[in-house]
């Protein structure tokens, strides 16, 4: 295959996909080698994240071992960006057990936040990244304190 063909290949598959013509000249400012990558076998295995700040794309491997994780969540109403963002700055709250991590999810839907806040996604991963004793700690010394479970998870 000629460059120019990879590259219109490239193009094509991001625009089948619904990647703006902002968000593919973003992602080739960034990265300029997608342009001479073989879409089919670079791309169409690897989840890629389009959000404001960037793309975040997962190498096969780790989309295998984190992606029940990301399913929790995306059954759990959180909206991809929200994901994207964990994915990209705390990419360790991913590294547990499924049932851990339902678990934890299962804990903050329980603290009755919002899904679409960013309290809710902070609370995953300071539950995780905390343990649940550590967590409880804190939510008892803020119930002492007088604040309610929605007051402590902006703590």
């Amino acid at each position: 295959m000629q460059v120019t063909e990879r590259a219109d290949s490239v193009l094509a598959f991001f625009k089948a996909r619904g990647f703006s013509k902002t968000h593919i000249a973003t992602l080739i400012c960034k990265r300029p080698s997608v342009l001479v990558a073989d879409p089919k076998n670079r791309f169409a295995q690897t989840p890629i994240f389009c959000t404001p700040t960037g793309f975040q794309a997962l190498t096969l491997s780790m989309f295998y071992a984190v992606s029940p994780n990301i399913k929790i969540l995306q059954e759990s109403g959180l909206p991809k960006s929200s994901i994207a963002w964990l994915l990209r700055y705390h990419p360790s709250t991913f590294i547990t057990s499924t049932n851990q991590f339902s678990e934890i999810v299962e804990e903050v839907k329980g603290m009755e936040l919002n899904p679409l806040s960013v309290n809710f996604v902070a609370a995953i991963q300071a539950v995780r990244e905390m343990g649940k004793p550590a967590w409880k700690g804190k939510l008892d010394t803020y119930k002492k304190w007088g604040w309610s479970i929605g007051h402590s998870g902006w703590a």
